[in-house]
């Protein structure tokens, strides 16, 4: 028998092993626990089929959304605004490496994201990105839509599920909330309807934040503080009155909270409840301090913007029970039930209302009393913020409404196998993804109807005559606008020729000067008229005949297209972006949408057809001069004889700077980053200290060998 030596005994040395690096195990962890934290309750894991549940919910909306998902531009009379206020977005600002800038595309030009920040475009140009250009921005405004609509129910689970509401409940409320369909914003009659898409957008955000601060008003755990503070700032730069809504809305939910017998006292106590949820606020704002600031600091005009009158509240109380107003008449009829049913339980302190502890009352009252409140900041807000926060936060308040619906899912689950608990939710769900009545304007959740082959010939004659640096008008008319297919026909002409318009009060934000011009131009005589048009770089009119008529008498415009219903006319002088005047001659000599040259003649000063905002720098032969404005416009003063050069260019300001840098600081803060650079450098600083010290006092060789 062979013996062995020494070496043969030895064990096989075990092969190189490949270190998986540490931020991959942390991704990894960080994406398990995800999974797992979106369905959990405010302490432990909800089990498995609770799981299935928010599956079913889930695909609920999948189904409602359904006809919108396979491409083209979807329904709803804004929807041509959002998709061409996402192209500029996608092609001048966000790929030019700019987080906002100078917008000529509606009126007169605006900054891009002043009012209405930039969530929607920059969700568009990253769904742009991910799928390599390969589809187009109408489809893009399309899913994002569908996406907030659907996301509406799982958000609406997880604030259910942070109000103490057990698994089915929360899954009952998540059914329901697609159900919603407030005209004004929220489901899917303000979605695909008006095309409020950043409203929708934004509802899921605004849900989220509710079900994060109050994770964070009852549990000592970071997680919830950042999650509210990341939810909140992309509730801000979406849909910034949806942002105002849901301060008011949590102030409501933490003031019932409070005001609840026995409720019982937070994590840590109330001081501590308050340091987080302030913490949370105060995160939010640095994070958004990049547009909060430079919203803020901006001291020039600002648009108008469009919004709505308000009924008075008993009218709207009275259309809500008995119209379709927020929900069917099944859905208002279920919910009254349910709030009826609560208050019995809640005065004979019954169980199903018991199991909620603290939010009881918010679950109950939260969705009435932020109505009343929404009401009576209409009485007591200044212009149209009024307007905006009772017009918008209606949808909210239905969203908050519908939660005894979850407490009577609960009760009738309580007790039971969870097979009951799904059963339930998938009789739910279906009774909502086959019955469309359900949902009020459920109708209106498919692609647009076609525009008529007049209009669609006018938009391919614009694609191809306007330039860069000028914009078509098309004069209104009582009567003659919805004749053509689309509701705004200006903003579906500006968006599939992919040119600029004088028109664009249809879209959320606009021009500060000459806002109602398009209105105008019908009643007015056109030789007034045109001194406007040639300051505003109209190079086109779309009108009906009788209109067109009267311009196409005019010596400098000519028709170059008609038809029985619509005339195309035509300027022939090149595009100046200035006023005329007499005695001056003033000529465009370059154009980018920041940066815009001329040559003036003659005259003191030359009235420029840009807004006079102040982010605006002007040059006149190269030196900077102090403008000033005439009826909104930039005016430049021009001194001394001869010709010169203007230039304006459209520049960031301080705010956007020192809003940057609040952010980055936050983010680095918030993340640990600037800890670990802090610490980085005293541990450089010690050991550069602690390797002098060993120096000087001989203790290497080398040391000595350098003395």
């Amino acid at each position: 028998m062979p013996q062995l030596n020494a070496a043969d005994s030895r064990p096989a040395a075990s092969p190189l092993r490949e270190p998986t690096p540490r931020w991959v195990l942390r991704l990894r962890d960080g994406v398990v626990r995800a999974r797992t934290r979106l369905v959990e309750p405010v302490r432990g894991l909800a089990p498995p089929w609770a799981r299935l549940q928010l599956m079913m919910v889930i695909l609920v909306g999948v189904v409602v959304v359904w006809p919108v998902l396979w491409g083209g531009l979807p329904e709803g009379d804004d929807v041509p605004y959002h998709v061409a206020k996402n192209a500029f977005a996608f092609s001048n600002i966000f790929g030019a490496g700019h987080l906002n800038g100078w917008a000529p595309t509606f009126s007169m030009g605006s900054e891009q994201f002043l009012l209405y920040g930039p969530g929607l475009a920059a969700l568009a140009s990253a769904m742009r990105v991910l799928t390599l250009g390969a589809v187009g921005h109408e489809s893009l405004v399309a899913w994002s839509g569908a996406l907030g609509l659907v996301a509406t129910a799982p958000a609406a689970y997880f604030l259910a599920r942070g109000l103490r509401l057990g698994p089915t409940g929360s899954a009952t409320v998540g059914v329901a909330s697609l159900c919603v369909s407030v005209p004004f914003g929220v489901g899917a009659a303000g979605t695909f309807d008006l095309g409020l898409i950043p409203h929708q957008l934004a509802t899921p955000l605004v849900l989220l934040t509710l079900g994060a601060l109050v994770r964070a008003v009852d549990l000592e755990e970071r997680r919830w503080v950042t999650l509210a503070s990341v939810a909140a700032v992309a509730v801000t730069v979406t849909h910034l009155t949806s942002a105002l809504v849901t301060a008011v809305a949590f102030g409501i939910v933490l003031g019932l909270r409070a005001a609840t017998p026995s409720a019982g006292r937070p994590a840590g106590g109330w001081a501590a409840a308050a340091y987080r949820v302030f913490l949370a606020g105060a995160l939010a704002a640095g994070f958004g301090a990049w547009w909060i600031v430079p919203l803020l600091e901006n001291s020039g005009p600002r648009p108008p913007t469009a919004t709505w009158t308000t009924q008075p509240l008993g009218a709207e109380v009275r259309d809500l029970l008995t119209t379709h107003l927020w929900a069917s008449t099944a859905i208002v009829v279920a919910t009254v039930a349910a709030l009826g049913m609560c208050l019995v339980w809640w005065m004979s302190a019954s169980a199903p209302l018991a199991r909620l502890a603290p939010w009881r009352a918010a679950v109950v009252l939260a969705g009435p009393v932020l109505l009343l409140v929404l009401y009576a900041l209409h009485q007591l807000l200044p212009g149209d913020t009024a307007l905006l926060v009772v017009n918008r936060g209606t949808g909210y308040a239905a969203l908050l409404w519908i939660l005894p619906l979850g407490v009577v899912a609960d009760a009738a689950a309580n007790g039971r196998p969870p097979a009951f608990g799904l059963a339930l939710v998938a009789v739910v769900g279906l009774a909502v993804a086959a019955a469309p009545s359900l949902i009020p304007h459920r109708e209106d959740i498919r692609p647009a109807s076609p525009p008529s082959p007049e209009l669609t010939q006018v938009g391919g004659l614009l694609e191809q005559r306007v330039p860069p640096e000028g914009r078509f008008a098309w004069v209104h008319e009582d009567g003659f606008d919805q004749s053509f297919g689309p509701v705004h026909p200006d903003l579906w002409l500006a968006m599939e020729a992919q040119v600029s318009t004088l028109n664009g009060f249809g879209g959320e934000t606009i021009s500060p000067v000459d806002t109602f011009v398009q209105y105008q131009l019908a009643a007015m005589d056109p030789r007034e008229a045109d001194p406007l048009l040639v300051r505003n770089g109209v190079t086109h009119l779309v009108a009906g005949p009788s209109v067109a008529a009267r311009y196409d008498s005019l010596p400098g415009w000519e028709v170059a297209w008609s038809s029985p219903r619509l005339v195309l006319l035509e300027r022939r002088a090149d595009v100046s972006l200035a006023a005329p005047r007499v005695g001056q001659q003033t000529t465009l000599e370059a154009w980018e949408p920041e940066r815009v040259s001329w040559r003036s003649r003659g005259g003191d000063a030359v009235v420029l057809g840009l807004p006079a905002f102040p982010k605006w720098r002007v040059t006149v032969d190269g030196e900077r001069v102090t403008t000033s404005d005439t009826d909104g416009f930039l005016t430049v003063p021009l001194s001394g004889d001869g010709e010169h050069v203007v230039e304006a260019r459209f520049v960031p300001s301080w705010g956007d700077r020192l809003g940057l840098l609040i952010a980055l600081i936050a983010i680095a803060g918030r993340t640990g980053l600037l800890g670990r650079v802090r610490r980085g450098a005293g541990a450089a600083r010690r050991r550069f200290v602690g390797g002098g010290t060993e120096d000087v006092g001989g203790g290497t060789e080398d040391g000595d060998q350098r003395g």
